[in-house]
This record gives C-alpha cells, structure tokens and sequence, in this order.
C-alpha cells in the first residue's frame, strides 16, 4: 500500500519541444541567441538510447544538448503516444521563474508559494506584457505522455506557454477524463499549423503563425461513446493486460432479502471484547452525589461491595495544610476542609475526617483564572491537544474528581457556567493562559491578506493592528481570541465598503 501523504509519479525520461534557439550575429558583429519555433517535434533527453531510437523513427540528426542531453530535431508533426490519467500527467499554473527558480505559482486566484493572493494583473493584456520582462506570471501548461514507440519506461513532457493550448488542452483532458477514468489511453500528439489576424497598434492587420500542440484519438468513434441523452454511452476501455485472469463478479443471492431495519437489529448491542481485555468493574452501590452534597439512596454497610470499603466517619483523614481556596461546582466540594484547620484530601469522607454524611459542604467561590474557552482552544495546537482529548478529560474530572451527573458532551458546553470549574482545571492541565495568542486560520489569513492588500497593504494593516493591541504588538501571529475577532469584523467592514 503506498504512503498516502506521497504524491505518485513516474520518473521523466525526456522533453518534447516545438522550439529551439537559434544563434546568429547582428551587423556590428556581436552574437547572439533567439528563441524560434519549429514545425516539427524535438526530442531532449539524458538517455542517449532514446534519442538514438527516435532519430532512427522519426528522422532528423542526433546532436548535443545542453550539460550531457541529446537532442533531435524529428521530420514527424505527429507521435503516437500513451495518456496517463490525474496529475501524474497533467498540469496547469501560471508561473513566474528567474534564476532557474519559481518564484511565484498561482492559480489565478491563490498564489502557492507565499500562501497568499495572486500579484500579477488582473488584465490579460497587461499580465502578458509585464510576464515578457519577468514581472509577472505565463500561463504554464504541462503535458506528460509516454511514447509507446521508444525503448523505456519513463514520461516525456512536453511545455507550452501559449494561449490555444492552454484552453484546448484542457478541455481535452477534462472530456478523457470523463470517457477513461483511471485507465491508459493510446493518443496522437499532433503539431497543428495556425495563423490568425489580427489589428496591431497602427489599425494595420498582422498575421501571427504559430504551432499548438494538439491531442486526438484518430481509432474512437465519437458515436460510440456518447449516448443519446449526451451521457457516456461506452467508455474507453483500459487495454488488455497480459498475463492477468479478470476477477469473478459476484452474484447476489437470489431470494428475499432482509429489510434495514432486521440487519440493524442483528447486530449485537455490545461488541464482542477482546481477548485481553480487563475485566469489567464490579458495581459499588452508591449512587452519584448530588448538588446538596448528600448521597441519594442507601449507603452500603461496610462490606457490601469487596472492591470498595464502607467509609469510616471516625476515622482520621489523611491531612494536607489548609489551601484557601476550595474547588466547588453547584455546592459540591472536591476535597472538603473541617474547622481543625487541616483538609480531608479525597472529598466527601473518602479516608474519613471531612465532613460527616449528610453535612452541607461549606460553599466556596471557584477560582477563577481568567482562562477563557477561546484561550484553551487557541493554546491546543501549540501544547499538542485538541478538542476531543481536552472533552475526554473534561469529563473524567467531572464523574472521578467532582461527581457531576451530567457531565460535559461537547467542547463548548465548557463555556457554560456550571462547567466553570472544570474548565479552570483543563486549562491548567493544557498550560492555556488569559490572552493565549490565537493563531488565525488559513480562510482568515488569506481574507486578511486579499482584502488589506487593496487598503494600504501591509503597513495599514500592521497599523490596524497596532491600534487594536493598544500598541503591544502589530503582528496578527500574537493576538489574542478577541482581538483576532475584531480584527476580522474590521477587514469585512472593509470588505463590504469596497464591494459598495
């Protein structure tokens, strides 16, 4: 089974171009390089085998290309080749590169890099003029194929920057995708002529001449493959693999079948346990304590359950010095405190000493640390907890240390008044502070960024930020939970302002 967090792909074996560089010399003598297109295919690769066998089928003359590749330029204006499906062969960005590096990659909307919205213009026209100096994105469509013809296994990849191949292509993968999900299809890769005419700056007509790469499968029929309600008729089937017996299908069984209802009813109520699992706790007879802090129900007599003692009202506690503070919920008290001035440590007499059974526990306000829940949410990323580990214990402390009968179900039920001591001693267990700064998610960051880019960039914003903080910080990486939110009721104000 491969890694899931692992992008599959094959290695590349070669290019596939439609132009070369060509050198000449001006009249004051100094050489130079240009960029020209070609009529033909070029193949490029490492592997001089390749090559070879590609001038040997397609005709042209095998030469040295760039730091040990080989190249040649092809007499075919067609190739026969293999389709591979989903992203292992096929791409689209608009890109920007200096320096042998990608500086910017983006979608038209995103750009990846920097995690943030795209910077180039929004204007075709002015996008392409600035993109010619290396100020701005190309539209970068990749196209990897295997060439069925040639010895290897291995994608060739062919690149174009150019505006039909970049639409055409895509509509074509898209519709194949469609037609052979998942499979191989065999294809024809074609070099297509075309010229177009159009009005240059002086109002003259010009006409361009340029190549487009093209896909066709010249063995389908189209007849054969879209029904008659426009739906996939017949799909494109994955060729035949040697070697391999079809699996079976297998046939339901014939006869009534039970309802949903009768199968959710035959499954069992418990699981079955494991075969190393402990065994079950016997039941000790007490009922939950209540708010009053009485026991509700008989109290067993000493004896009555083996696994738990009856309590000793005369026996001595096991002291610990008086803290001033005591833990309370709704009137009940974890760890209780007699007059002597030393505590009980365990609760409601359970090694004796405390207060007696049916003895009101002394009322005592809950500490309050001033950790809010939007303070443990924000700290749990940073501590490695999350939300479901932080309700777990939650409720742990609520049945084992306080008694509650109702315990806490989810994680913001911990805002809740009752639930306020609970969420004191969570927050000190996950080390959550008043004021834990709240990282931003990456929607809001990414709202942020698009929206202030338009409202005086980053300096406006950190100034925003810097007036919401009272100058503590003009970073958003260290604000709070409520300053996080004010700064996002500010950028949708600003939002809306600008969409009005």
């Amino acid at each position: 089974m491969p890694i899931l967090d692992l992008q599959q792909r094959m290695m590349e074996k070669g290019r596939i171009r439609l132009g070369h560089k060509v050198s000449g010399t001006t009249r004051a003598g100094k050489a130079y390089t240009r960029p020209a297109k070609l009529e033909t295919f070029k193949l490029t690769s490492a592997d001089r085998q390749a090559v070879d066998a590609a001038a040997a089928l397609y005709g042209g003359q095998v030469e040295p290309f760039n730091d040990g590749e080989y190249g040649v330029v092809t007499d075919a204006v067609a190739l026969n080749v293999i389709l591979v499906p989903g992203e292992m062969g096929w791409s689209q960005w608009r890109e920007m590169w200096g320096n042998k590096v990608c500086h910017r990659r983006c979608d038209g909307v995103r750009e990846t890099i920097s995690d943030g919205p795209c910077q180039c213009p929004a204007d075709p026209a002015e996008r392409a003029a600035q993109a010619a100096n290396g100020r701005a994105c190309k539209d970068t469509t990749r196209l990897s194929v295997m060439l069925p013809d040639l010895p290897g296994l291995g994608l060739w990849r062919l690149e174009s920057h150019g505006f039909y191949a970049a639409t055409e292509l895509a509509g074509t993968i898209a519709i194949l995708s469609m037609l052979a999900p998942g499979t191989l299809v065999r294809g024809r890769l074609l070099a297509e002529q075309r010229e177009v005419v159009r009005l240059d700056a002086e109002g003259k007509p010009r006409t361009n001449k340029f190549v487009v790469p093209v896909l066709d499968l010249p063995d389908v029929r189209l007849s054969e493959l879209v029904a008659p309600d426009g739906g996939v008729g017949v799909q494109i089937e994955a060729p035949a693999r040697r070697g391999l017996s079809p699996v079976p299908v297998a046939e339901l069984p014939e006869g009534p079948r039970p309802s949903i209802a009768e199968q959710v009813a035959a499954v069992p109520d418990k699981p079955k346990p494991r075969k190393n699992a402990a065994a079950p706790l016997p039941a000790t007879g007490l009922s939950p304590r209540k708010s009053s802090g009485e026991v509700s129900g008989p109290v067993p007599p000493a004896g009555a359950s083996p696994a738990v003692p009856a309590p000793d009202p005369e026996a001595p506690g096991v002291t610990a010095p008086v803290e001033p503070d005591a833990v309370v919920t709704a009137g009940v008290e974890v760890g209780s405190a007699p007059t002597g001035g030393v505590k009980s440590s365990g609760g409601k007499n359970a090694t004796g000493g405390g207060a007696g059974p049916g003895e009101p526990r002394p009322a005592v306000d809950a500490p309050s640390g001033g950790c809010t829940l939007d303070d443990l949410d924000a700290a749990l990323p940073t501590n490695k907890w999350n939300r479901n580990k932080v309700l777990r214990e939650a409720r742990r402390i609520a049945t084992e240390e306080i008694g509650l009968e109702k315990p806490p179900t989810e994680f913001d039920d911990l805002a809740k008044p009752e639930y306020a001591p609970i969420l004191t001693r969570v927050c000190e267990l996950v080390g959550a502070v008043a004021g834990q700064p709240k990282p931003l998610t990456d929607k809001q960051r990414g709202f942020m960024h698009a929206v202030w880019a338009k409202h005086g960039g980053d300096d406006a914003r950190k100034a925003a930020i810097s007036r919401l903080t009272s100058g503590r910080t003009d970073s958003s990486s260290e604000l709070t939970a409520d300053e996080v939110s004010a700064l996002m009721d500010l950028t949708a104000e600003l939002d809306k302002e600008e969409a009005a």
